[in-house]
């Protein structure tokens, strides 16, 4: 059977890489006695698949991985278990079973991503300054038909549009910091990185340093309309 965790990546942990909270979780998960799932063949390896990996220096407190079992403890049991003598900044939250098979696998079914991108105190300085109100300057943004970035990747170099990717996005209440909801997944992905950039761009701000902290909030599955996030689509053992 196929069951999802939801957990948390916060704090220092969000200078380690996807790899090694692969090779984290394969640890954790084996010294919790689950009876886990191999793949076939020469080289077996524990079955694991992480829905939406995050970046260097990203935080989340909405992480999804999907585990191959042949048998486990009920939910909260389990959660009890993998959350003992856990490191800081990991902390496991749900426990679900989901269905089997590769179309309900949680890499396949991202279709969007909650974030909260929060100012450095340098680009609060800067926005200050030039008395902008962020709240105005991101109606007026997604008021236009078209975004428009340089898109360079390894084998291309040219315009791109990323209004149809942005879902929502707003100011929050202390306006130092935006609450993003972007499309994410194969299809179609957008990096909070890179909707921040093209907003600093549209307020005429050249970003410093680290201008900003993103924290991701929710990853969702369905359609635009319709997003439900990834452990409500399972249940408890």
């Amino acid at each position: 059977m196929k069951i999802r965790i939801k957990y948390t990546k916060t704090g220092v942990l969000k200078y380690i890489g996807h790899l090694d909270m692969m090779r984290y979780f394969q640890k954790l998960l084996r010294r919790s006695g689950m009876d886990i799932g191999f793949t076939q063949g020469y080289s077996p390896h524990p079955e694991i698949s992480i829905a939406l990996p995050l970046g260097i220096g990203v935080t989340s407190e909405a992480e999804y991985m999907d585990v191959t079992v042949n048998s486990c403890g009920h939910s909260a049991e389990m959660i009890e278990l993998l959350n003992k003598d856990q490191v800081e900044g990991v902390r496991v939250l749900s426990f679900r079973q989901v269905p089997d098979g590769r179309r309900s696998n949680c890499m396949a079914i991202v279709s969007a991503a909650r974030y909260q991108a929060t100012f450095s105190d340098s680009m609060k300085a800067e926005i200050s300054s030039r008395k902008l109100v962020i709240e105005e300057r991101l109606q007026d943004m997604l008021a236009q038909s078209s975004i428009i970035i340089r898109k360079k990747t390894k084998r291309s170099d040219g315009d791109a549009d990323i209004r149809p990717l942005v879902y929502e996005a707003q100011s929050v209440a202390s306006l130092s910091s935006i609450e993003l909801l972007l499309a994410a997944g194969s299809a179609n992905s957008l990096n909070p990185d890179t909707f921040m950039r093209a907003f600093a761009e549209h307020c005429g701000i050249e970003p410093q340093g680290i201008p900003w902290h993103i924290h991701r909030l929710e990853i969702y599955a369905g359609e635009k309309d319709a997003l439900v996030p990834l452990d409500s689509l399972g249940e408890d053992v």
